[in-house]
């Protein structure tokens, strides 16, 4: 019997859908507990799911009773091997979870396909004691297709070990942070009024939080003054600054001034022409970046519809580091570019295929992929926007949709302009840039 794991109801649901599973079998004790049975190519397969981490690392007591009262003379806690407890509310799904491990005759790992999801199942398998062969199921995105797809491609276990250390390594590093240096600055510095938790992520940001708000306490304004000409010509006027910058004190800019009489003359001109091309995809990061410029999100929002587009199937896996895609993938995205001008309103953007930007190293760089590519609409793109009842929802997926859109969009041309007006013997110098072809600009960056 094949065993598939998935570290969460919502994950499994999705696996068993895709896979022809069945109906769900839930667990009479708790109902947020379930499993299904089904055949699998041949084989009686299960499909059972887990309630996020049930598995953590022991707290510094399990090493040892000088750790239990935070004596600063026992501390550091840095044990040679990390020990393992089951998670005091996860104690009743890892023991129905365990029952078809223990039946198992292979294993498939169908967690998150992240380093998290790789470090829940290690730590599960791990804390089972478990030896039974297992493989990997790396899913992309939840779309039937890309379910199916991906267990028809199963990685084996050997492929998952750096991924799997690395999992343990940060789940190390919090805990040798966390524990030890919470222990230290309470004791030293809390004088009894709460524990001063200290984390390996939390505290440098929060340092950085605060170093920056202690520099706009402290920032003291300072005067400067600058020389700034009006300038009137044939095709318009423009203005210009002293070439030389702001003064400290309004005398020198005064002194300056006063040498600035007569006429005007343009005595340097320079035209460049400079090509922007379209912006990389979206990472994780980027992505919650433009819901904030954008859309006015805060980062949880963000994190929470990034969610719900993926359980819907609508956007690929959410977490991510990467901006490119891999070249295996342009027939897809090329499928899904081809959908998303179907759309009506994206029918404005559409070009014929003939039109398209080629493909480049620009957004399809296989080096530049990590664990996922970058996030972009499924294949299953609605026929509208008018789809979407949840208004959050739609707005992400539009700045997905333009995203791609984008790649299939020559670079925008820009004339950047340079002149030197001379007014007696001071110099000013004006730039200006003016777009001598739109590009992939008429997308979403057009200026107002």
């Amino acid at each position: 019997m094949v065993v598939i794991y998935a570290e969460k109801a919502s994950l499994a649901k999705e696996i068993a859908g895709a896979l022809g599973a069945g109906k769900r079998i839930e667990n009479p004790l708790n109902k947020r507990i379930g499993h299904w049975e089904f055949v699998l190519n041949g084989e009686n397969a299960v499909i059972v799911h887990g309630q996020g981490h049930l598995v953590m690392l022991e707290v510094p007591e399990a090493y040892g009773a000088q750790f239990k009262n935070w004596d600063l003379q026992a501390y550091p806690c840095i044990p040679e091997t990390f020990k393992l407890q089951v998670k005091a509310d996860m104690e009743g799904c890892y023991r129905y979870v365990k029952q078809f491990f223990d039946k198992a005759d292979r294993l498939i790992n169908a967690t998150d396909a992240d380093r998290e999801g790789e470090l829940i199942f290690a730590y599960v398998y791990q804390m089972m004691g478990c030896v039974k062969p297992w493989k990997r199921v790396w899913i992309e995105d939840l779309t039937d297709r890309k379910i199916r797809y991906a267990f028809s491609h199963l990685k084996s276990s050997e492929e998952m070990q750096g991924l799997q250390l690395a999992g343990r390594a940060r789940s190390a590093a919090d805990w040798l942070f966390g524990m030890n240096i919470t222990v230290a600055m309470t004791e030293k510095f809390s004088n009894h009024n709460g524990v001063l938790a200290c984390g390996r992520v939390q505290t440098p940001t929060l340092a950085l939080v605060v170093n920056r708000e202690n520099e706009i306490k402290n920032f003291t304004k300072k005067p400067f003054f600058k020389i700034v000409g009006k300038f009137s010509a044939e095709n318009g006027g423009y203005s210009g600054e002293y070439i030389g910058g702001a003064f400290d004190t309004k005398a020198e800019a005064d002194d300056v001034l006063s040498r600035a009489s007569g006429q005007g003359v343009i005595c340097e001109l320079t035209v460049k022409e400079s090509k922007i091309n379209a912006p990389l995809l979206y990472n994780s990061t980027q992505l919650q970046v433009a819901c904030g410029k954008t859309l006015g999100w805060e980062l949880k929002k963000a994190e929470q519809v990034m969610q719900q587009l993926y359980e819907a199937k609508l956007m690929t896996y959410p977490r991510t580091s990467s901006e490119h895609l891999t070249v295996a993938m342009e027939t897809e995205i090329a499928q899904t570019i081809e959908k998303i001008m179907a759309i009506s309103e994206y029918r404005i953007y559409a070009l014929e295929k003939g039109a398209w930007h080629p493909f480049s190293k620009r957004h399809f760089d296989d080096s530049k992929v990590g664990s996922h590519p970058a996030i972009t609409p499924t294949l299953n793109v609605p026929k509208a926007l008018g789809e979407f009842e949840n208004e959050d929802m739609r707005a992400l997926y539009d700045l997905l949709c333009k995203s791609l859109l984008r790649i299939v969009y020559p670079p925008a041309v820009l004339e950047n302009t340079t002149a030197i007006t001379r007014v007696g013997s001071v110099d000013f110098i004006s730039k200006g840039s003016v777009i001598a072809a739109s590009g992939w600009y008429q997308v979403d960056a057009m200026p107002s």
